[in-house]
């Protein structure tokens, strides 16, 4: 497989990310990219299993959103990973976890702001959390591979805390990208966990003013991928159309 920069990816520009760490979570194997991104692993077994790229595992270089895919392994084939695995860049701002006191983020470019519940935050092995929670945001309309066929996102945003575990919802509050009008409802979509694709995470509303839309959800992990999604128009049946309108 090959790891990338998702926002470089995004604007024809490939760039390499070299020293992170892959591992295939079921074969308890690991490995670091390569100068050209890439990895592999030899001799193993044909099954399933997933492959977690971990930017801020020991010895990793940090500065990225952990992803994840659940890939086929077929016995003595050299397979390639396809597509590339791209990692969005957490480079929209940071915040440093209070005791006793609310983090709020507001991403510098992107204008989203989440709000984390005091003492929401801990360690795997249940105490205070006091490290960094940082934002990241993709480019506009980008395509990412765990959306549903056929959907696009006017914004894709990531959010990430390396090593912490979530105990409450964040409260999400962006740009109402998609121009929609007061008391509209959306829906807010994360990724996170193995498989990394985009999964229903909660109702959300274009807020009064319709200038933002707000919603809430619990990350799974230390992290996530999560964008707003005009909800999907319903059928209504009708006398002369007995199959909805």
């Amino acid at each position: 497989g090959r790891v990338l920069d998702a926002v470089d990816f995004a604007n024809g520009i490939e760039t390499p990310l070299a020293g992170m760490p892959v591992r295939l979570r079921d074969s308890a194997l690991a490995t670091v990219t390569d100068s050209d991104g890439g990895f592999s692993f030899g001799s193993l077994a044909r099954s399933s299993d997933v492959v977690l790229i971990e930017p801020s595992a020991a010895g990793g270089p940090g500065g990225y959103i952990a992803t994840s895919r659940v890939v086929r392994i077929t016995a003595n084939q050299i397979r390639d990973i396809d597509p590339d695995f791209l990692l969005t860049p957490l480079t929209d701002g940071c915040a440093t976890v209070v005791a006793g006191t609310p983090t709020v983020l507001t991403g510098t470019a992107s204008g989203v702001t989440v709000t984390v519940p005091a003492d929401s935050v801990q360690t795997s092995a249940g105490l205070a959390y006091a490290g960094e929670i940082c934002l990241g945001s993709l480019p506009q309309l980008f395509a990412d591979p765990g959306l549903p066929q056929d959907t696009a996102a006017c914004h894709i945003y990531a959010l990430a805390a390396p090593g912490a575990v979530f105990t409450r919802a964040l409260t999400i509050r962006a740009p109402n990208a998609d121009l929609l009008p007061e008391t509209s409802r959306l829906e807010l979509w994360r990724a996170g966990g193995a498989g990394a694709s985009f999964r229903l995470a909660a109702n959300a509303v274009v807020d009064a003013g319709a200038a933002t839309v707000s919603g809430q959800f619990l990350p799974a992990g230390d992290g996530a991928l999560f964008t707003f999604l005009p909800q999907a128009p319903k059928t209504v049946a009708s006398a002369d159309m007995p199959t909805g309108n």
